[in-house]
């Protein structure tokens, strides 16, 4: 299942029963905040669901497996989550 913006935007006006351009707002900044939080401080923690941490890969040598040609994967910067342990036992228990 894929979750876009737009569902998170509905849950929330199911929920809270606010104006379709509140909800979208909201939700645009939340994710704005994580983005510049990510982007100040490496590293942003949302209490009870996890944290995303950006990471430095470095350059490293890739071999196509159809081919076997070796090529160069440049350093980059990815993001990384992590899941807070209350949300790993909501997980746990849904599946259970």
């Amino acid at each position: 299942m894929t979750l876009t913006k737009a569902d998170i935007s509905n849950k929330i006006i199911e929920e809270f029963e606010l104006d379709k351009k509140i909800a979208e707002n909201f939700v645009d900044n939340l994710f704005e905040a994580i983005k510049e939080g990510i982007k100040e401080n490496g590293i942003v923690k949302i209490s009870n669901f996890g944290k995303f941490e950006a990471k430095h890969k470095s350059a490293r040598i890739g071999r196509n497996p159809k081919t076997g040609k070796e090529y160069e994967i440049s350093a980059r910067t990815v993001v990384s989550f992590k899941p807070a342990q209350v949300l790993k036992d909501k997980i746990a228990s849904a599946k259970s």
